[in-house]
């Protein structure tokens, strides 16, 4: 439960607030000050909502400043039960030079009245010796009423409640938008992140098209963009899921894949390029979302796979006792086929199976890349290693089972030799490219390998960038 202050409590954090604001000033001729917390009614100031809040307003007020070619330096940002502040230096451009205190507020005013929640930012800059600068722009507005706000504070024109409720709700409604978008914006990178590592064997890449005659990286980037809505309406379905047990949004799901399907069609004149991905990145993606309106802790890659193999599992369990019962009579699917003759269960399996594949090549991505090492090698010694061991039900779907062996086992010899880092002499890239010619010719096209690199490219980006609980500082 979150601590409530008392009035005493809030006079001693202004107190402590001035005392910074007076440090920062005096520490340059030339410098101006600025401090940035939330206008939340009540009694309690800090809960995770309002640290993610606080967040995007300091986010905000960066980006402009940058935009705008201003010096500055973040001094401080604390989250207290009193709530969250930070506090900014806005230094002088040289010489004699020194920001117009004017036209600082004046870009921090349209903050505060331009962010969806602007009108909970309180945004002052400060000049000496310890003067609050104006913008000339006149009182705020309530945000209930839209009268001046002063004069609703001094006369309690609403109930404390409805104000707190009011901020709860469009914070909410604000991080709800926000973070659905986000973790698009992250599936749809990864799409096109895997589909530029180059040079992949027998597959498309910004070197040509592979095994494939139907698509090229053109049509993955068309594809890719065409699916930025079908991921944002699949995770703020997790999110509004939220309360709910996990598999009971996997119809929902269903139904935003199906159109995300032939948006994609649309979008590639026919060509499926991502369908599995909308699959299983899919239920990532969902489970990002369901994760992110818990407001209660870190988001993991681990945490993300489990969520989603919880989704599927169940549906995943009886569809494959189903289909094993009705053996080849029903006139199965490639897929449906490898499974009934060799117990392969695609992606299927590794959704329901908690995205094992995917988090083993997570991790080899991030030790390449903790070491220093290139990003698009990082990749692809990434998608030679998912090789070695790799069930993908495109190799035998095109040709047969003993073909998905032969590329386990090409694979296993590559990074034995030396791999994509040219370990012992090995020309790794070379090797690379002769693999490609020779998978070309056996037309033979790791699709559900290159799946599980994009995978593991989402959960990388999802566990660096996106972070619903903000910590002690940015």
């Amino acid at each position: 439960m979150p601590d409530c202050i008392s009035v005493e409590e809030i006079g001693k954090a202004r107190e402590e607030r001035s005392k910074k604001i007076k440090s920062i000033l005096s520490s340059d001729e030339n410098i101006l000050a600025i401090l940035y917390t939330l206008n939340i009614p009540g009694r309690i100031k800090d809960t995770p909502l309002y640290r993610k809040m606080h967040k995007a307003g300091t986010s905000e007020i960066i980006k402009c400043l940058k935009w705008n070619k201003i010096r500055f330096s973040i001094i401080k940002t604390a989250h207290l039960f009193t709530g969250s502040e930070t506090f900014f230096a806005i230094h002088s451009t040289g010489g004699n030079g020194r920001v117009d205190p004017v036209a600082v507020k004046k870009i921090t005013a349209a903050i505060e009245e331009t962010h969806p929640l602007g009108r909970f930012f309180d945004i002052d800059v400060f000049e000496k010796p310890h003067n609050k600068v104006s913008s000339g722009r006149g009182l705020r507005k309530c945000f209930l009423c839209g009268r001046d706000a002063f004069i609703c504070s001094r006369s309690a024109s609403h109930p404390v409640e409805q104000l707190i409720e009011t901020v709860r709700q469009k914070g909410e409604d604000w991080y709800r938008e926000y973070i659905s978008w986000k973790i698009a914006e992250i599936a749809c990178k990864s799409l096109l992140t895997e589909a530029a590592s180059t040079p992949k064997p027998g597959l498309v890449d910004m070197s040509g098209s592979g095994s494939h005659t139907d698509m090229d990286f053109y049509t993955f980037i068309k594809s890719s963009a065409s699916l930025y809505k079908t991921f944002f309406k699949i995770a703020q379905t997790g999110y509004d899921y939220s309360d709910r047990t996990l598999p009971e949004m996997l119809p929902s799901l269903q139904i935003i894949g199906i159109a995300g399907e032939k948006e994609m069609y649309e979008a590639t004149d026919g060509v499926n390029t991502h369908k599995g991905l909308i699959y299983s990145m899919g239920l990532l993606s969902a489970a990002s979302g369901y994760l992110c309106a818990k407001h209660k802790e870190k988001i993991t890659a681990e945490k993300i796979c489990s969520s989603a193999g919880v989704i599927i599992a169940g549906h995943t369990a009886d569809y494959l006792a189903e289909l094993g019962k009705k053996g080849e009579g029903t006139n199965p699917t490639a897929g449906e086929k490898l499974f009934i003759r060799h117990g392969i269960k695609g992606a299927r399996g590794e959704a329901a199976g908690g995205f094992k594949s995917a988090l083993k090549a997570l991790r080899r991505l991030e030790a390449n890349l903790a070491d220093g090492k290139d990003f698009n090698l990082s990749l692809l010694d990434t998608l030679m290693h998912i090789m070695e061991d790799a069930q993908d039900t495109n190799i035998p779907g095109r040709k047969d089972i003993s073909y998905l062996r032969f590329i386990n086992r090409e694979a296993e010899k590559f990074n034995k030799e030396g791999g994509v880092f040219s370990a012992n002499g090995f020309d790794g890239p070379a090797a690379l490219k002769e693999l490609d010619r020779l998978f070309i010719e056996k037309n033979l096209s790791p699709g559900g390998c290159a799946d599980i690199l994009a995978l593991s490219i989402f959960l990388y980006y999802i566990e660096r960038d996106l972070d619903p609980v903000i910590s002690s500082d940015y």
